[in-house]
C-alpha cells in the first residue's frame, strides 16, 4: 500500500530531466566507500529533502504517528523499488543495510527521534545510489526527491511530492483557470480529438468544435503524440498564437485553425432546470473559480424560471479548494460559522484561515436545498455538505460519504516541485466530519445485478487508518437515516451507470418539489410519511424482484447465534482457468435451530478478481443450506497462484459474521512469444526513413490485436508519418513485417533517438528498443523479453512451508532478476560476471501466515524486462 500510493509521481506520462548530480556527490562517494572519509549528511540550501524533512517536523498534522525509523525504512523500500538494482534490508535493531553492485553501507535510524536527524542517513542514500547504482531511470527527478517521496509513502496518501508535469497541473486545477485556449483533448480511436471545446473560449470563438480531429499542431505532426504532450504544446503565454490543424465530419480538406491563447477558467459547474422546477447542479471538483461559476450557472436560470429549490449533486466530487467549497456554503447562509480549522491536537493552524463566517452576500438564501452524496464524495465536497446540513440548510440523499475531513497546504521546496502536506482538519460548523463518513438524512442504495453478479450495498466497518480517524476530542453522535430506500437495478457490465443512480436524483427531486423549505428539518418532517411509503414500495419492489430471481425475501426475526453458520465454496472444476469463465458456488449452511432473513454477502480480498462482488441468499433456514452461484473470469493474463477471500455476511441489522478465508486457485494459459528486429532503410525521399520491423510468434498461443509504435517526440528534428501499426492475428510459429515511416525535419545531421515499441495489452507485454535514427543500414539482433516460468511448490517441512522453485530465461543473457514477497522482503540476483540464459529462485512459502504476493522482475542484457506477479 505504500508504494502504491507513492507511484503516480513516478507515472511514465511525467518525464521531468533528472537534475545532474553534482560532482560533490561523485567525489564524496568515492571516499565514502573507499576510505570512509566523506561525509555527505550536509544538504545543499535548496535541497529539497532537507526542506521537506523540516517541513513535516513542523507542520505534518498526525506528528506522533511520526516514526522516523519506520520512516528510514519506507523511504529505502521506495528507492529499492524504483531503482532496479538496489537492494536493502534490516540490519539489525534500528538500523538498515543498503546495496548497489559491490557498494554497501549500514544506516542507522537517528536515536533521537526527531524526523530531521533522518537527513544524514538519507544523504549517504542519496551518494550511494547515485554513485554505484546502473538501472537509475532517466525521465526520473533526483535522488533527493525519490526519497522524500518515499518518506511520504509511510504517512498518509494525501502528503505527496508534485514535480513537472504533475506540480504545474496541480497548480492549474487549484486555481481554476489556465493560459490556453479552452478544451479539452485526448484520443478517439487513436487520434487526437477535442472532445470538449467549451463555449466562450478562445477555440470556440477561433472555430474549433466537439469531435474535430487534430492532425498537427502548429508544424508538429500528432501521429502517436501523448495526450499529456499534446498539451504541453497547446499551451503558451497568453496573447501567443497556436494553429491546429482539423479534420472534420463533412469538410474534404483539413482546416488549418489559429487560435490566440487566453486566460481560460477551467469548468467545474453543469447546472439545468428539471421539469419539476428544481435546478440539478453537479459541482466536479472545487476550485477558486468554482463559486463564481455556481452563482452564475444558477442565476441564469432563476432569471428565467420558477424554481422550488436545487439539487447539488456531489456524488464524484473529491474535493479541492476548501475556500471554494466554503465560498458556495457561503451562498446559502447569511450568518453563522462556515468553517473553523485545525491543526495538532486542535490547536490553529499555521498556514490556514483560523474561521471562515457567512457574509451578508447571499442571493440563494431562499432555495430550499437536497445534496446527493456517494462513497466518492470526499473532503471539500463534505465540507460543503456537512456545512448546509449543520446549519439545518440542506439535507443528504444518498450513500455515507467518504470520511476525510482533513486539509493539505503546498508547500515549494524546488523550483519544480512542491510538498503537498496534510497539516490541519476543517470543521463545519465546529464539527469534525466523521472518520466513517456522513450518514445521510435519506439513505437510497441499490442490488445491482449484472453480468459479473451482483453488488451488495452493504459494507463491514473495518479498521481506519489514522488519516481518516475521528479525532479522539470530538464528541460525534452517529446520525441515522429518516429514511432508507434499496431498489435493485439490473445494468449489465457495459452499461452506463448514471442509469443506477437516478433514484438518488429522483428521490430528492420529489422531496424538494411537494416539501421544499429552506429549514431541512421542517423539510424532513413534512416528507416524513411520503419517505416512509417510498421505503415501504421499494421494500416491496425489491422483495417481489428477488423473489423472481428464486430468492426469499421475507422478513423476520433472526437468530442470534452467527456461529451456526458455514460455507462452502465450489467450483465446477477444479482450478479457474485463466481466460475461461467458470461457475462459483457458494453453500451458507446454517446448522442452528432458528433462521436466518435477508441473508446477504460481500467479498472481502486483496485480489480485484473477486473483491467486492456481493451474494444473496434471501432466507436461510434452521438446518438447512442456501446456495448462491456466479460467474466469475480470470483475466487472460492471470498467472498462476491461488486467491484467498473472506466472505462477510449480512442481515437488515448489519454485519452477522465473517466467514473465511477461502481459497481459488488460478491456472495460468499458454502466452504467446513475441520476438523482434528492426532495420532502418533510406528511402527515395532523402528526408524519409523506413523502419522495418520483423516479428515472429513463438509462443503456444496467438497474439491478437497487438500494436508497433514509434514514440513521438516534443521536438523539431523529426515527425512521424506511418507511426503505428496493429496486428490483428498472428498464429505460433507465423512471422509478420511492419513498415513504419519518419520524415527528419531541419538539420539531417543529427537525427535523434525514437522508441519501437511493441504493446500487446491483452497479456500486459510492453517491449521497448531506443533507435538511433541516423544509424541506415543497420540491422538489430532478433530481441525478446526475458520468460519467467512459475515451475513448481515444493513441500518442506510437516510444518506447513514451502518451496516456490521459479525460473527466468533469456537467449540475449539476463542482467538481473528481483523478487519481492508482500512488499516488505527482497531478494536480488544478478549475473555475475556475465548475463546468463537462465537463472533459477527459489522462494519461501508458509500458507499458515496467509496469502503472498509474489512479484519477480527480470531484465536482459537489451534493456527488454519482464513483471510476473502471483498471489500465493
Amino acid at each position: 500500500d505504500r508504494l502504491a500510493r507513492s507511484r503516480p509521481m513516478l507515472s511514465p506520462l511525467n518525464k521531468p530531466a533528472r537534475k545532474v548530480r553534482s560532482a560533490r556527490l561523485a567525489v564524496c562517494a568515492t571516499l565514502l566507500f573507499a576510505a570512509g572519509l566523506c561525509d555527505p549528511g550536509a544538504a545543499a540550501a535548496d535541497d529539497p529533502l532537507e526542506t521537506g524533512l523540516g517541513l513535516i517536523e513542523r507542520h505534518y498534522l498526525f506528528y506522533k504517528e511520526l516514526d522516523p525509523q519506520a520512516l528510514l525504512g519506507a523511504a529505502l523500500e521506495h528507492v529499492e523499488y524504483v531503482v532496479g538494482d538496489v537492494e536493502a534490508g534490516p540490519s539489525g535493531e534500528n538500523a538498515y543495510r543498503l546495496r548497489a553492485n559491490g557498494c554497501e553501507i549500514r544506516l542507522e535510524a537517528p536515536p533521537d527521534g526527531k524526523l530531521r536527524s533522518l537527513g544524514p542517513a538519507l544523504s549517504q542514500t542519496a551518494v550511494l545510489v547515485s554513485a554505484c547504482a546502473r538501472d537509475i531511470p532517466e525521465d526520473l527527478p533526483s535522488i533527493e526527491h525519490i526519497l522524500l517521496s518515499g518518506v511520504l509513502s509511510g504517512l498518509d496518501p494525501y502528503s505527496v511530492v508534485l514535480h513537472g508535469t504533475r506540480n504545474r497541473e496541480h497548480s492549474i486545477q487549484f486555481r481554476g483557470q489556465l493560459a490556453g485556449i479552452g478544451a479539452r483533448i485526448g484520443t478517439r480511436d487513436g487520434k487526437l480529438t477535442l472532445i470538449e471545446v467549451y463555449k466562450g473560449s478562445p477555440a470556440h470563438g477561433a472555430g474549433l468544435r466537439d469531435d474535430d480531429v487534430v492532425t498537427r499542431i502548429d508544424d508538429l505532426s500528432t501521429v502517436n503524440i501523448l495526450v499529456t504532450d499534446a498539451v504541453t504544446r497547446i499551451r503558451g503565454k497568453v496573447g501567443t498564437p497556436v494553429t491546429l490543424t482539423v479534420e472534420r465530419e463533412g469538410s474534404d480538406e483539413p482546416l488549418p485553425i489559429t487560435v490566440t491563447r487566453g486566460l481560460v477558467r477551467i469548468p467545474s459547474v453543469t447546472a439545468k432546470l428539471l421539469d419539476s422546477g428544481v435546478i440539478h447542479a453537479e459541482i466536479s471538483h472545487f476550485s477558486q473559480t468554482t463559486p463564481d461559476d455556481f452563482r452564475k450557472r444558477v442565476k441564469e436560470i432563476l432569471a428565467g424560471s420558477s424554481v422550488k429549490g436545487i439539487i447539488i449533486d456531489l456524488r464524484r466530487n473529491s474535493g479541492g479548494s476548501m475556500l471554494g467549497s466554503a465560498n458556495i456554503g457561503d451562498l446559502f447562509l447569511n450568518k453563522g460559522t462556515l468553517i473553523v480549522t485545525a491543526g495538532r491536537d486542535g490547536r490553529t493552524a499555521r498556514g490556514l484561515r483560523s474561521e471562515i463566517n457567512a457574509g451578508l452576500s447571499t442571493p440563494f438564501m431562499g432555495l430550499p436545498v437536497a445534496i446527493l452524496t456517494s462513497g466518492r464524495t470526499a473532503s471539500g465536497s463534505e465540507l460543503l455538505a456537512a456545512s448546509l446540513r449543520n446549519h439545518d440548510r440542506a439535507i443528504l440523499v444518498g450513500e455515507r460519504s467518504f470520511g476525510k475531513g482533513t486539509v493539505q497546504k503546498t508547500y515549494r521546496i524546488a523550483p519544480e516541485s512542491s510538498l503537498k502536506l496534510t497539516i490541519g482538519r476543517f470543521l463545519p460548523n465546529e464539527r469534525p466530519i466523521p472518520g466513517r463518513g456522513m450518514t445521510p438524512d435519506v439513505e437510497v442504495s441499490q442490488y445491482q445485478f449484472g453480468d459479473a453478479g451482483v453488488f451488495v450495498p452493504d459494507r463491514k466497518l473495518e479498521e481506519l487508518p489514522f488519516w481518516l480517524t475521528t479525532p479522539a476530542w470530538a464528541n460525534l453522535h452517529e446520525r441515522t437515516p429518516t429514511a432508507s430506500i434499496r431498489y435493485v437495478s439490473s445494468n449489465g457490465d457495459n452499461d452506463d451507470e448514471e442509469d443506477a443512480e437516478d433514484i438518488m436524483l429522483q428521490t430528492a427531486e420529489d422531496i424538494l418539489a411537494k416539501f421544499g423549505s429552506t429549514s431541512a428539518s421542517r423539510m424532513l418532517r413534512a416528507a416524513a410519511d411520503r419517505l416512509r411509503e417510498a421505503g415501504s414500495e421499494a421494500d416491496a419492489t425489491l422483495t417481489r424482484q428477488l423473489s423472481e430471481r428464486g430468492i426469499d425475501w421475507a422478513d423476520g426475526v433472526n437468530a442470534t447465534d452467527a456461529g451456526n453458520l458455514e460455507v462452502v465454496l465450489r467450483l465446477d472444476g477444479e482450478v479457474l482457468n485463466a481466460g475461461e469463465e467458470s461457475t462459483v458456488h457458494l453453500d451458507l449452511t446454517n446448522k442452528g435451530e432458528a433462521a436466518y432473513h435477508r441473508v446477504r454477502g460481500v467479498f472481502y480480498s486483496d485480489s480485484r478478481l473477486i473483491n467486492g462482488r456481493g451474494a444473496i441468499f434471501g432466507m436461510v433456514p434452521a438446518n438447512g443450506t442456501r446456495t448462491w452461484s456466479f460467474p466469475l473470469k480470470p483475466g487472460v493474463r492471470s498467472r498462476t497462484g491461488r486467491i484467498e477471500a473472506s466472505l462477510a455476511l449480512f442481515d437488515d441489522t448489519g454485519l452477522i459474521a465473517d466467514l473465511g478465508p477461502l481459497h481459488l486457485t488460478v491456472q495460468e494459459q499458454d502466452r504467446p512469444r513475441l520476438t523482434y528486429r528492426y532495420s532502418i532503410d533510406d528511402t527515395e525521399d532523402d528526408t524519409v526513413l523506413k523502419i522495418v520491423v520483423d516479428i515472429k510468434n513463438k509462443g503456444q498461443r496467438a497474439a491478437e490485436d497487438f500494436n508497433v509504435t514509434l514514440r513521438h517526440k516534443l521536438d523539431d528534428r523529426f515527425e512521424l508519418i506511418d507511426g503505428a501499426a496493429t496486428i490483428d492475428k498472428l498464429e505460433p510459429g507465423e512471422s509478420t513485417q511492419e513498415s513504419l515511416r519518419v520524415r527528419l525535419l531541419g538539420s539531417y545531421e543529427d537525427p535523434d533517438v525514437t522508441a519501437l515499441s511493441i504493446v500487446d495489452p491483452r497479456y500486459d507485454m510492453i517491449m521497448t528498443s531506443e533507435i538511433d535514427l541516423s544509424a541506415t543500414g543497420l540491422e538489430s539482433d532478433w530481441l525478446e523479453a526475458p520468460v519467467i516460468t512459475f515451475e513448481r511448490i515444493e513441500r518442506r517441512s510437516e510444518s506447513g512451508d514451502y518451496l516456490i522453485h521459479v525460473r527466468a530465461t533469456d537467449e540475449s543473457g539476463l542482467t538481473s532478476v528481483l523478487t519481492r514477497i508482500d512488499d516488505d522482503q527482497f531478494d536480488y540476483a544478478r549475473a555475475q560476471p556475465e548475463p546468463l540464459e537462465e537463472l533459477r529462485i527459489t522462494l519461501p512459502w508458509k500458507p499458515s501466515e496467509g496469502v503472498k504476493r509474489f512479484e519477480i522482475f527480470a531484465k536482459d542484457r537489451d534493456g527488454l524486462s519482464t513483471r510476473y506477479v502471483t498471489g500465493l
